[in-house]
C-alpha cells in the first residue's frame, strides 16, 4: 500500500480556495507519492478552480508530446470534488458538471513512462520520467487542460517532504497568482525533484542538477548564467528576472561518445546529456534552448527552419560573443553543421516534404541546418551591404519588440518586411532554398574578414554499414555492405559496438576506428569511411594572421 506525501492533495478542507475576486484563480498543487520504504512511485496532481458560467467544464488530458508515446496510460485515479465527472466522446476527454462559480477540485495520479534509468535513446521526458528517488517531467505531459478564461491567474504549490529537493519555473509565479494564458495553462514548464537533486544559484538564475558530469556544477551554472545574461542584454531585458536550468544525466548508449538534447520553456530550459558530452556541443545546446525564451512572433507548420534553424544560428553566434566559445570552437561547431548539411539525405528535399518533423530524423535535422545556414547567408549580406552597420541582429531585435507589443504577429512576415527595409529581398532565397530545397552555397566572405568559407573537394562519406539501425539494435552491427571498406577491414553483422575509438562521424578524410566485441573477444577495427564518388563540402577556416577580435572581425 502506498504511503502518500499529499495530505494537502487528499484533503478537500485543505485544498486551495478559489478567489472570489473578479479575476479567476486556478490553483495547482503537486506532490510525490512515496511507498512505505520512501520510494517514489508516482506524482499526485490537484487543480482547483471555479466552474465556468454554463456549468460544463471540458477537461483534456494530454495524449502525446513531440515524438513521445501515448500519454493517456500515465493518468489514473481521476476524481473530482465539487462536481460530477463523466467521460467525454473520446479517450482523454472528461466533463465536470457543476453550478457556475462552484469550487471544483480535480485530482489524478501521473505514473512513469519508462521503467529504467533514462538513456540517450530516451531523448527527453516526452513521457514522464519517474524513478525510485527522482523525477523529471515537462508540463506538456503533466497538466490536464481546461478552457480557463484568458485572464485567469494561476498559483502553484509543491507539497513534498523535507529532504526531497524540487525545482521548477512554476516557482517563478507570484504568490498572488500569475498569468495563466487560457487553454494551454501550465503546459510550458519543466519540473525536477528528488533526494539527490543539487540546486545552485547565481542571483536570479538557478540550476538544478541530477547525475554526474565532466564539468563541475558551478561551471555549468556559470556557463548558463553567462549565456542568459548576454542574451538578456541583447534584447534589453532586466537581468533580475528569474530563470531556471534543469540538467539531468542520461546513460550513454553503445558507440555513443556524447549525447545531448533539450527543450526551452520560456523562463527555463531542460537539458538531458551524457557525462561525456563535449563542451562545444554543450555550450551551443545551452545557448540554443536559452534563445527559445525570446518571442519573435508566431510560426506556422512548415516554418521550423525559422523557429529551430535561426535559433541554432544565434546559439553559435551568441555563445561566441558571450565568451563561452573560442574562435576555434566556433569554427568547429559550424563545420559540423556544414558537413552534416552536405551529407544529409534530406539536403535537396522540398519544405513541403518535411512538414512532419518527428517522422524522419533527417528531415527534422535539415530544418535546423537549412535555417542556420540561410540565416548566416542573410546576416553576411546585410553586413556587407551596410559596411557592417546593419546585421541580422537589428532585424531580430525589432521582431522581439513587435512581438512584445502584439504576440500574434507572423515571424516570417516581419522577417520579410524588416530585411526588405534594409534593402535585402529574401523572397527568392526562400523560394529556391526553402520551398524547393535547392542546396545553399555560402559566399567565402559570409563570416567577415577574419574567417573564410572554402569549398573542400573530397571523397563522399561512406561508413559502410547501417549505423542508425545498429544503434537502434542496442549496438549490434547491422547492414555491413560487402563492397565497403568496413567489410574489408573486418566488420561483420552481429558484432557488438563497444566504443568509437577514433575518427569523426561524417568525415571521409579521417580514418575511423571502432572497438567491437564478437564471441567474447574485443578488437579494434579501422578503416577510411570514404566512397568512390566525390563531393563538395563547405568549411569555415581562419584567415592567416587575422586578428581574433570580435569587433575587428565583424562578429560582434
Amino acid at each position: 500500500m502506498l504511503a502518500l506525501w499529499l495530505a494537502a492533495c487528499a484533503s478537500a478542507d485543505r485544498a486551495p480556495q478559489v478567489s472570489s475576486a473578479q479575476t479567476p484563480v486556478v490553483a495547482y498543487r503537486l506532490a510525490p507519492i512515496l511507498d512505505a520504504d520512501g520510494k517514489l512511485g508516482a506524482l499526485q496532481v490537484e487543480i482547483a478552480f471555479a466552474s465556468l458560467g454554463d456549468g460544463s467544464n471540458l477537461i483534456r488530458f494530454p495524449t502525446g508530446y513531440a515524438n513521445g508515446p501515448d500519454l493517456l496510460p500515465r493518468y489514473s485515479g481521476i476524481a473530482v470534488a465539487g462536481g460530477t465527472l463523466s467521460p467525454g466522446e473520446r479517450p482523454g476527454l472528461w466533463t465536470i458538471t457543476a453550478p457556475a462559480g462552484q469550487r471544483i477540485i480535480l485530482t489524478y495520479r501521473v505514473t512513469s513512462g519508462i521503467d529504467h534509468a533514462p538513456g540517450s535513446q530516451d531523448e527527453q521526458p516526452f513521457t514522464p520520467w519517474i524513478r525510485d528517488d527522482w523525477f523529471m517531467v515537462y508540463g506538456q505531459t503533466l497538466w490536464a487542460r481546461a478552457p480557463f478564461p484568458a485572464d485567469a491567474l494561476a498559483t502553484f504549490t509543491w507539497d513534498g517532504p523535507a529532504g526531497f529537493a524540487f525545482a521548477s519555473d512554476l516557482e517563478h509565479i507570484p504568490a498572488a497568482g500569475g498569468q495563466l494564458g487560457g487553454l494551454s495553462g501550465m503546459s510550458f514548464s519543466t519540473l525536477i525533484g528528488g533526494r539527490d537533486i543539487r540546486i545552485l544559484r547565481d542571483g536570479p538564475i538557478r540550476a538544478a542538477l541530477h547525475g554526474q558530469f565532466n564539468d563541475h556544477d558551478a561551471d555549468l551554472l556559470k556557463m548558463s548564467s553567462a549565456l542568459i545574461r548576454y542574451q538578456r542584454s541583447l534584447f534589453g531585458v532586466p537581468l533580475t528576472d528569474p530563470y531556471l536550468v534543469n540538467i539531468a544525466e542520461v546513460t550513454m548508449e553503445p558507440g555513443v561518445r556524447g549525447a545531448i538534447s533539450g527543450t526551452g520553456q520560456g523562463d527555463a530550459f531542460s537539458i538531458l546529456m551524457t557525462r561525456e558530452t563535449s563542451r562545444s556541443i554543450l555550450v551551443t545546446v545551452f545557448a540554443h534552448e536559452t534563445f527559445h525564451s525570446w518571442d519573435l512572433g508566431k510560426t506556422q507548420n512548415g516554418e521550423e527552419w525559422i523557429h529551430e534553424g535561426f535559433t541554432d544560428y544565434y546559439a553559435m553566434a551568441l555563445a561566441l560573443r558571450a565568451g563561452q566559445l573560442s574562435f576555434d570552437e566556433f569554427i568547429e561547431v559550424w563545420n559540423d553543421r556544414l558537413t552534416s548539411y552536405a551529407l544529409s539525405p534530406a539536403r535537396g528535399r522540398r519544405n513541403v516534404d518535411m512538414l512532419d518533423r518527428w517522422s524522419d530524423a533527417d528531415s527534422e535535422r535539415m530544418q535546423y541546418l537549412r535555417g542556420a545556414i540561410i540565416a548566416a547567408l542573410w546576416d553576411g549580406r546585410l553586413r556587407e551591404a551596410s559596411a557592417n552597420k546593419v546585421s541580422l541582429d537589428d532585424v531580430t531585435i525589432e521582431q522581439y519588440k513587435r512581438a512584445a507589443h502584439d504576440p500574434r504577429i507572423s515571424r516570417l512576415a516581419t522577417l520579410r518586411e524588416l530585411t526588405a527595409a534594409h534593402g535585402l529581398d529574401i523572397a527568392p532565397d526562400i523560394a529556391r532554398h526553402i520551398i524547393n530545397g535547392e542546396p545553399i552555397s555560402l559566399p567565402s566572405s559570409t563570416f567577415g574578414p577574419c574567417l573564410r568559407i572554402e569549398n573542400d573537394d573530397r571523397l563522399a562519406y561512406d561508413i559502410g554499414f547501417d549505423i542508425e539501425g545498429s544503434m537502434q539494435a542496442g549496438g549490434i552491427v547491422q547492414g555491413v555492405r560487402h563492397d565497403s571498406a568496413a567489410y574489408t577491414a573486418g566488420l561483420r553483422d552481429g558484432m557488438r559496438l563497444v566504443e568509437r575509438a577514433a575518427g569523426v562521424l561524417r568525415d571521409s578524410t579521417q580514418p575511423i576506428a571502432w572497438i567491437v566485441e564478437a564471441n567474447g573477444r574485443q578488437q579494434t577495427i579501422r578503416w577510411l569511411p570514404a566512397g568512390e564518388e566525390r563531393m563538395i563540402v563547405q568549411r569555415l577556416i581562419r584567415v592567416p594572421d587575422a586578428p581574433l577580435d570580435l569587433a575587428a572581425c565583424g562578429l560582434d
